[in-house]
């Protein structure tokens, strides 16, 4: 996947991954290290890394105390919250 075809993208994996700078820079370095792996950079891929990193991120929690970038968008302050 080349980034020109992700910038054309306008939502990604809604409400997750948009066409925001946060979402777009995870995007980004999710691409560069399923090519560094040698892994098809594919936005299945790449969603599905996303997902899974919000799922370690949030171990332990009951789900809807998960802190998700959907939420950060809405609730700045939140990533003052420790992720324990």
């Amino acid at each position: 996947m080349k980034g020109k075809d992700i910038l054309k993208r306008s939502l990604i994996d809604p409400p997750e991954l948009t066409n925001d700078f946060d979402s777009l820079a995870e995007v980004y370095i999710w691409g560069d290290y399923l090519q560094k792996v040698g892994i098809s950079r594919t936005n299945e891929n790449i969603i599905n890394l996303s997902h899974y990193l919000t799922l370690k991120l949030n171990r332990n929690k009951y789900k809807q105390n998960w802190v998700t970038l959907n939420k950060l968008r809405k609730d700045v302050l939140l990533i003052k919250q420790p992720f324990l």
